[in-house]
């Protein structure tokens, strides 16, 4: 209490200052300060939740882009995997009927980038009897036609149609 702090000696080093020169200098640094933000725990506390949100948010949009890339890295791989196989059933079926159709030679399709299977065409090689192998677009008007129906009926034995039509297909035949 007052009277107790009175009574107590005052020590020897004490410095007599000025109470009410520091009171004033206290109360202009309170001012210093400005007026309190009564609301700033209220805001900061909404402002929190709402960041707490999006980061959530955020944390939840990469999951799905990592889950999405994964199921797109599976669908590539199984795609890849059924056309290679795919690719070489027709080809085993494009080699018996090219040398069905032309009493002999041989052909085979085959990949032109066989490290990018899914984006790569293909190109199908011709050899009719009796001649060197070369590229379709090398052969005679008839050989391609002949060549490219050869290509078509392997594709129907893999994956057979109720039904085909064909117009002018002897065209380049006659």
């Amino acid at each position: 209490n007052l009277n107790e702090i009175k009574r107590e000696p005052v020590p020897a080093d004490f410095k007599e200052i000025n109470v009410e020169d520091q009171l004033a200098w206290a109360e202009e640094e309170i001012q210093k300060f400005k007026a309190v933000n009564l609301m700033a725990e209220e805001e900061y506390l909404r402002h929190k939740e709402r960041y707490d949100f999006l980061v959530q948010q955020r944390n939840d949009l990469r999951e799905s882009i990592d889950a999405t890339l994964e199921a797109i890295r599976q669908i590539d791989e199984e795609s890849k995997n059924q056309f290679l196989a795919a690719l070489e059933e027709v080809n085993a079926h494009f080699q018996e009927v090219f040398a069905l159709l032309f009493k002999g030679g041989s052909a085979s399709v085959r990949l032109l980038d066989e490290a990018n299977p899914l984006e790569s065409g293909v190109e199908i090689i011709a050899q009719p009897p009796e001649k060197k192998v070369q590229n379709i677009h090398l052969l005679s008007g008839g050989e391609k036609s002949l060549a490219g129906l050869a290509f078509l009926f392997a594709m129907f034995r893999y994956k057979p149609t109720p039904f085909c039509i064909l117009d002018e297909v002897d065209a380049a035949l006659d």
